[in-house]
């Protein structure tokens, strides 16, 4: 007998876990890499991101963003920091690669925005 058309259920995405993952997935770590570490099935994982894409369930949503940044939120505030505090050309090259790529600094504002939105807006 195979195992051929079993479905394994979805794991639920807790609070706690939320965190978890998204502590790794804000260090740049990949979904499946972050699942790994916390002991979560990646087909889970996927299926997390289906439902947050379907935007039912705010900690699915939350989760959904939280890959799309993909720790990029982190890196542009480390350049920031270094753009306003670096001596020279440290600050100098931040500044450049900051301006050069600006549609992509303020898609990830963008998501910032949304997620401190959901987060003002629930209890």
């Amino acid at each position: 007998m195979t195992d051929k058309g079993f479905r394994r259920r979805m794991r639920k995405l807790t609070p706690k876990l939320f965190e978890a993952m998204v502590g790794s997935l804000r260090l740049g770590l990949s979904v499946e890499r972050a699942a790994d570490l916390h002991g979560v099935r990646v087909a889970s994982a996927r299926a997390w991101l289906r439902v947050g894409e379907r935007k039912t369930e705010a900690i699915y949503r939350d989760f959904a963003d939280e890959v799309e940044l993909g720790g990029r939120d982190l890196h542009i505030k480390n350049l920031e920091d270094l753009a306003a505090n670096a001596p020279g050309k440290v600050a100098k090259q931040s500044r450049k690669f900051l301006n050069a790529n600006a549609e992509m600094v303020a898609e990830v504002r963008a998501i910032v925005a949304r997620i401190e939105a959901r987060k003002n807006r629930t209890p």
